[in-house]
């Protein structure tokens, strides 16, 4: 063990011999220069924790004396007083002895061996001096056992033991419920199944302890030095305070097969509910599989700490540190986080059920008005106004209402109004608080539903997979620009002045969305977005800003014009000759390309009384079969053999053709008029540089009035997300009926133009050149 030695008990060293005892303390005598200097002396009239002496034995049998304030008694030989000393090593080494341990004292000198020591009561001068003569006699009072006292009854509650050395001590299965262990140091000490609830280890030191099976429910370890420290299974921490303790890098969560009991999935959690961690250093630490509901974290640092699996419902994230956190598999239900930084954290399958993390903070629910009297109302109802009131806030019967969303969701003033999950009363949220920062964090599986995102900081985030919803989340003025959010969900999302732009939205639904523009009239913005296959049914799209982004037709994604004169070339099959036209627009070629031309079919399939059939079908005639394709989604739906070839070449679908859809469970209007469609198809082969984020190693050029469209095709091409570098996509759906007249198209036209006839649809969604 190293340290002054092994702790031998707290004690009160009375005087004897007077009516009125006085007690051991540090007092100050007055030295050379009027300079005050701290001694040990019989001083006090009361006993006080003050007066309470620190005893240690070391290996040599001898007790080294400690007082309060961290003083240690040394002997001055050249005086023969006995002096006080900050350092340790310079402690004096006492025998002490009598019916009760310390009732007398000697002190080891370097000249004049072991001497007595005895005191003065004498107010003016209450020294401690060393004497030839016999020692004074003191009247020791225990208030704390020693450490080999504690081991052998395993008992030390409510026990002080402030700033008390107990490195390396072994306190397995001792009951410190309730002891004041306050700036004590514990370093390597084993307190395995030892009872800690309720106890103080306020700046406590207790790196390399051992807690298998600690308990330590209500314990105060504010302060506490905690980096490193190795606790996988403890027995139960909750409404631990852990708050500004230093446990970087240290181990706290629950290890597989241990806990309390099992939880959803069939994990094992460690409770710690209620616990604070405000303004803790827990970065790189491991948290997993902790049940931290209601927890606080207000301030916490745990940038790259592990909390996969663990359990945050109702926990207070409020300017949380977490960069690079993992909270893989977390439950983060109802927690609130505004100003939280959550920058590259990995969410992946996490719960944000109704996670507070946006602009917009949860103020109280109105009970008593209905949706309905907030879309008839043109200003703020009597109701609202009497209910903002009982609040403490002030509105105006003249402030005016207004509808975001019909039934669901307004606004008065610098307040939204939402209609309550479930149905049930009108929230009232206010606008200002710091949102949270979920920049490049991953959300792969994530769910959030009715999650408050507003204003939020998510630029890169990747959210999609299975599992992933997005469901009524708040995103007004959140920025995801550069998101990856391929075939996410984000059924009746809040979108007023969310800035989308450059996110790859490919095969994403958009159902029941309302986007408008923000705060200042920010529009709602899909630039440079790539939304191949994005079902927009149901949406709706007020001036809307999708300026360069990658619409998807059933020829495929419009990417430029070339010239007539380019005809030449492909039937040819000289890419040579076309290949700066294709690099200007960033889809180079590549030295290996190949182009080859396709005949196609088309077949108007409106009449067929079967609604769910497609429309229009598009029949590609190859070599060695025919390929069917719902010409609105482009996506394929079966084959047939090349020998039913001939039969498209009758100007309406005749009866043979009929029946070989029939046969692969199609049907096909009698009379459906034939129509020929035939272009080249380009393979791009290897290209050194993808200039774009969006690239298509196959591209279809038609013939055109006025030149050659080309059109990204089947595939997209994604330079920035490995994990996925290559999508199939079908259609863009329903997108011409979302956009209304002031939205900007790919092209960078309005709608209006469109509805005016100064551009074809094609040609509002082809970007510049």
């Amino acid at each position: 063990m190293t340290g002054p030695g092994q702790f031998a008990g707290k004690l009160l060293f009375a005087s004897t011999g007077s009516d009125s005892a006085v007690y051991l303390t540090v007092f100050e005598v007055k030295g050379s220069g009027g300079k005050r200097i701290p001694v040990p002396g019989m001083a006090a009239k009361q006993a006080t924790s003050a007066e309470r002496t620190t005893l240690y034995r070391g290996g040599d049998g001898d007790t080294r004396i400690q007082l309060a304030g961290r003083w240690w008694i040394r002997a001055d030989e050249g005086t023969g007083w006995l002096m006080l000393t900050e350092d340790g090593h310079d402690a004096a080494a006492f025998v002490l002895s009598g019916p009760v341990t310390g009732t007398t004292w000697k002190v080891r000198t370097a000249e004049e061996g072991t001497q007595a020591v005895t005191y003065s009561v004498d107010p003016l001068a209450p020294l401690l001096t060393t004497t030839d003569d016999a020692p004074g006699a003191f009247a020791p009072q225990i208030v704390t056992a020693g450490l080999q006292e504690i081991q052998r009854t395993k008992s030390a509650a409510e026990a002080d033991l402030r700033q008390v050395f107990l490195g390396g001590a072994d306190l397995s299965g001792v009951d410190l419920g309730k002891a004041d262990l306050t700036s004590s140091d514990l370093t390597g000490a084993n307190l395995s199944s030892a009872t800690l609830s309720h106890a103080t280890l306020a700046s406590t030191t207790l790196t390399g302890t051992r807690c298998d099976g600690t308990l330590l429910d209500d314990a105060d370890l504010t302060g506490a030095m905690l980096e490193a420290v190795s606790w996988p299974t403890l027995r139960s921490a909750a409404r631990v305070i852990l708050a500004q303790s230093h446990a970087r890098g240290a181990a706290l969560g629950s290890a597989a097969g241990s806990g309390p009991g099992p939880a959803p999935g069939g994990r094992h959690l460690l409770d710690c509910t209620g616990a604070n961690l405000s303004g803790a250093d827990l970065r790189s630490a491991t948290l997993a599989s902790c049940d931290l509901t209601g927890a606080h974290l207000s301030g916490t640092l745990i940038s790259n700490a592990r909390l996969a699996g663990s359990v945050l419902d109702k926990a207070d994230l409020s300017e949380v540190v977490a960069v690079g956190a993992d909270l893989s598999k977390a439950s983060l239900r109802d927690v609130n986080g505004p100003g939280a930084n959550l920058t590259h954290a990995d969410l992946s399958g996490a719960d944000l059920s109704n996670a507070q993390l946006g602009a917009k903070a949860f103020l109280f629910t109105l009970d008593s008005v209905t949706a309905q009297q907030l879309d008839d109302a043109k200003y703020a109802p009597d109701a609202v106004v009497t209910a903002f009131a009982k609040h403490g806030i002030t509105i105006s019967q003249h402030d005016e209402v207004v509808c975001v969303l019909k039934g669901a969701r307004w606004r008065i003033e610098n307040y939204t109004l939402r209609l309550h999950d479930g149905g049930s009363g009108i929230d009232v949220l206010t606008d200002q608080v710091r949102p949270a920062v979920l920049r490049g964090a991953v959300c792969e599986g994530t769910q959030a539903t009715a999650a408050n995102l507003a204003g939020a900081d998510l630029h890169g985030i990747r959210w999609f997979g299975t599992g992933a919803t997005v469901d009524h989340v708040d995103f007004d003025g959140a920025v995801l620009t550069s998101g990856y959010l391929q075939g996410i969900r984000l059924t009746q999302s809040y979108l007023s002045g969310t800035d989308l732009s450059d996110c790859v939205l490919i095969q994403a639904q958009l159902p029941g969305c309302h986007a408008t523009p923000g705060d200042g009239q920010r529009p709602f913005s899909l630039a440079g977005a790539l939304l191949h296959g994005a079902d927009f049914r149901d949406t709706t799209l007020r001036s809307a800003l999708l300026v360069d982004a990658a619409v998807a037709t059933s020829r495929g994604v419009p990417l430029f014009t070339l010239p007539e004169t380019a005809q030449a070339c492909l039937d040819a099959g000289d890419l040579h000759a076309l290949a700066d036209a294709f690099t200007k627009v960033g889809q180079p070629l590549g030295d290996d390309a190949d182009t080859r031309k396709v005949q196609a079919r088309l077949l108007d399939n409106s009449k067929d009384p079967n609604q769910a059939a497609p429309r229009i079908y598009r029949v590609t005639i190859l070599p060695t079969e025919l390929r069917v394709f719902d010409d609105s989604t482009a996506r394929f739906l079966f084959k047939l053999p090349a020998a039913d070839a001939k039969y498209l070449n009758a100007p309406i679908a005749g009866s043979e053709l009929i029946a070989a859809f029939r046969q692969q469970n199609h049907t096909l209007a009698a009379g459906a008029p034939i129509s020929a469609e035939n272009y080249w198809e380009i393979n791009t082969g290897t290209v050194a540089v993808q200039p774009r984020q969006a690239a298509y190693p196959t591209m279809r050029v038609f013939t055109g009035s006025g030149g050659l469209p080309v059109y990204g095709c089947v595939l997209v091409r994604l330079r920035d997300h490995p994990q996925q570098p290559e999508v199939a996509f079908a259609a863009t759906v329903a997108l011409d009926t979302a956009l209304d007249a002031d939205s900007i198209g790919p092209s960078g036209y309005a709608r209006s133009q469109v509805d005016a006839g100064l551009l074809t649809w094609e040609e509002f969604l082809t970007p510049p050149a």
